[in-house]
């Protein structure tokens, strides 16, 4: 794997660029949002998201089940050479890191691509609770909860195991994959949020150690669709994380990817 230094960078955040592995990721993402078809109302995956919305759960499992079923067709199509969930970091001695969808492009440099899916809800997430009202009818009632957006998922990794920003560098600090790819799905009530703005404020974070990548959307990389009636939406959007050191761990001590 080649080294990069910083001026190699300015160019590789256009836009226009994309990764070899740009056709399947754009699958990935359009799965979820394919026009639906003349003969049905919806297209179904968008109603099992919309039930999630209504709910106000987080259902990251689901995804990447139908990710994985998604991947085996892609296989035997013949656009991947093989696919793996759940692959231990090599970074990781005490094999417990994982990375979510390793997998092998069918091209000519045989390209290795690790993916890291995260989800969010937008909206607020409270707790349900059965109460038994004044006439004596039981009842369900919710708290207000924490909110959930864009913002909260990239935050939390500051801290918790479970964040885009820990996914990242995870993702850098491996020197086993070609390509890395932070994958998001986004879904809740009212307006969806600017994946561009996201991505900026990874980007403010990657411009300086310990850990620096530059983090960009390649075109078509995004897309978008409003539950019917207008009650909510469901949007996905990849991130292509480039180290700008990579296999460099020594960048990334003070934080650690665990």
């Amino acid at each position: 794997m080649g080294q990069h230094n910083d001026e190699d960078f300015t160019d590789l955040g256009q836009l226009h660029e994309e990764p070899n592995c740009a056709d399947i990721v754009r699958q990935l993402i359009w799965h979820f949002l394919e026009p639906v078809p003349p003969h049905l109302e919806s297209n179904y995956l968008v109603e099992k998201i919309r039930g999630l919305a209504y709910a106000g759960r987080q259902a990251e499992g689901w995804f990447k089940v139908e990710l994985l079923s998604y991947l085996a067709k892609a296989k035997t199509r013949g656009e991947l050479t093989d696919f793996w969930p759940e692959v231990t970091y090599d970074w990781d001695v005490s094999r417990r890191r994982k990375c979510d969808f390793a997998l092998r492009l069918n091209d000519a440099a045989q390209t290795m691509v690790g993916i890291e899916v995260k989800t969010a809800f937008v909206g607020k997430q409270g707790s349900r609770r059965l109460v038994r009202t004044p006439e004596g009818r039981w009842t369900v009632v919710q708290t207000a909860g924490q909110p959930w957006d864009l913002e909260y998922i990239r935050t939390e990794g500051a801290g918790h195991d479970g964040g885009v920003l820990r996914d990242v560098v995870r993702l850098c600090w491996s020197e086993g994959f070609d390509e890395r790819v932070c994958l998001i799905y986004a879904y809740g009530e009212g307006v969806p949020s600017d994946p561009g703005e996201f991505v900026e404020t990874l980007n403010v974070i990657g411009d300086n150690p310990p850990t620096r990548y530059s983090a960009t959307i390649p075109n078509s990389w995004q897309g978008q669709t409003l539950f019917q009636g207008g009650e909510g939406f469901v949007q996905a959007f990849a991130c292509w994380i480039r180290p700008k050191a990579p296999g460099n761990r020594a960048i990334a001590t003070g934080f650690k990817p665990c």
